[in-house]
């Protein structure tokens, strides 16, 4: 995001939309809304891992909420180059990432709270010492959330999942697929659904696209999980784990390209340099000494400041 984006009007926009989807008669979970203290902290196998979840009838469900906001930050398929250099340490690091912002928005950055409640409930479940939670990062010193998905599984970790095929938008060319080698998998604990939202009135459909669709600018909602994965024997990390991406509105990204566009037909064109042959330059050496006077500028030394 730059000059010709609508920071004011993109961060009003979003905290109205926010409001209006917690408030709304469609009963999904978002963020802003949810009560950690009625959830719980489940242990699972296949992977190991933590999980939050909730009872629904005599069985576990995860927790999935969604995030509004602004992606200001991406890393996100196809994978339309060869990677290099992909030991076992970087596949395992490979991801589907993005970072998103409410520009100082009050409802975005009211987040927080509930992710502080999050974190607060897995400590309950895994001791504090044992349990490393996210930090947040700020984007141009505004909050944000990061949310991601690894690629890969360990296969070691989930000896009875089969390895599934890549979806072809994001490993169009199988240069995912070529790195990832015999001790990974990918299964649907690494796959994004990515879609457009459309409401109708008292509709919502979710219209599959590819994922070369978003960019940073675009409004969007995340569908998140919270895991808490091995980091050791008995060490776990805490992730936002991203679960779907759903484009809601990128008209201030695209209006903001427009902009730009505009200003650059009307740049003047560069005049074209004289690319044609050098001249030889002459220079007469003087017969008498030139005396160079160095420019005098005047201080007011009273405005001097001397450290000691």
């Amino acid at each position: 995001m730059d000059r010709f984006f609508d920071s004011e009007n993109a961060r009003k926009w979003l905290d109205e939309y926010i409001l209006k989807q917690v408030q709304g008669p469609f009963g999904d979970q978002f963020l802003s809304n949810l009560q950690a203290s009625a959830c719980q902290v489940s242990y699972h196998t296949q992977p190991r891992c933590y999980r939050m979840t909730t009872q629904v009838g005599t069985a576990l469900s995860e927790v999935e909420v969604r995030i509004p906001g602004i992606i200001c930050s991406k890393t996100l398929p196809p994978q339309l180059r060869p990677l290099v250099h992909a030991g076992e340490s970087n596949v395992r690091k490979l991801r589907q990432f993005v970072k998103l912002t409410g520009l100082q928005g009050p409802l975005f950055d009211g987040m927080r709270v509930n992710v502080e409640e999050v974190v607060a409930l897995f400590r309950t479940a895994i001791a504090p010492n044992r349990l490393q939670a996210f930090e947040f990062k700020p984007w141009d010193a505004d909050f944000a959330i990061d949310v991601h998905t690894r690629y890969f599984t360990d296969r070691r970790h989930a000896p009875s999942l089969k390895h599934e095929a890549l979806p072809s938008n994001v490993d169009p060319h199988h240069y995912l697929d070529i790195v990832r080698g015999g001790n990974f998998i990918f299964c649907h604990e690494n796959r994004v659904e990515y879609c457009r939202k459309e409401e109708n009135g008292m509709e919502i459909k979710y219209i599959p696209v590819t994922p070369a669709e978003f960019s940073v600018g675009d409004v969007v909602e995340a569908g998140v999980a919270f895991v808490a994965y091995p980091t050791g024997a008995n060490d776990f990390v805490l992730k936002i784990v991203l679960r779907s991406l759903s484009m809601v509105n990128p008209s201030f990204r695209q209006e903001g390209h427009l902009a730009r566009q505009a200003l650059l037909a009307e740049a003047p064109l560069a005049e074209s340099s004289n690319r044609g042959k050098r001249q030889r330059c002459t220079r007469e050496e003087p017969t008498t000494p030139v005396l160079l006077k160095r420019s005098h500028f005047v201080v007011d030394r009273s405005t001097v400041i001397k450290n000691h």
